[in-house]
């Protein structure tokens, strides 16, 4: 003789009834309503609070002051920081392909995107400016950023 067995549980069927009537899935959106709701009324009552505020940080050292512009060789450094690290594609995402890049020729004549197997890019900065940037690549990621001036073209 067989012994018997429970029939399956069907994973798909809806949500059963709770002894209301509403289903189970109504509470989880009533706390998350209630949960939206509260943290309205947070921002709110921190917003009216913000003239209290203000003595506060007047109080104990002033507003913060505004940085300065930095200068021209400052944004270079900056650059410069903000590219050391980053990947190929993360820096083809922000300046696009580059308009220039060290590579074996027969590979570039064969390949329209053999960039990516260049170990040094080239950009210049603005773009038609006399300013330009190149950066060289170790394993996929900048290891080395150096700005220099581009010659100016001759009629």
């Amino acid at each position: 003789m067989r012994p018997s067995r429970k029939p399956r549980s069907d994973a798909t069927h809806t949500p059963a009834a709770k002894s209301d009537g509403k289903p189970a899935d109504a509470y989880g959106q009533l706390a998350l309503w209630t949960s939206a709701n509260l943290a309205g009324m947070a921002t709110e009552v921190l917003k009216s609070r913000e003239p209290f505020f203000r003595k506060l940080i007047a109080r104990f050292g002033g507003e913060p002051r505004p940085h300065p512009k930095p200068t021209a060789r400052q944004a270079l450094e900056l650059l410069a920081q903000a590219i050391m690290g980053s990947s190929k594609v993360a820096i083809a995402e922000v300046f696009g392909p580059p308009r220039s890049a060290t590579i074996d020729a027969v590979l570039a004549q064969n390949m329209p995107t053999a960039f990516w197997h260049a170990n040094t890019w080239y950009y210049a900065l603005p773009r038609q400016g006399t300013l330009a940037i190149a950066i060289s690549f170790k394993e996929g990621f900048a290891s080395r950023v150096e700005f220099f001036k581009t010659p100016v073209g001759t009629n």
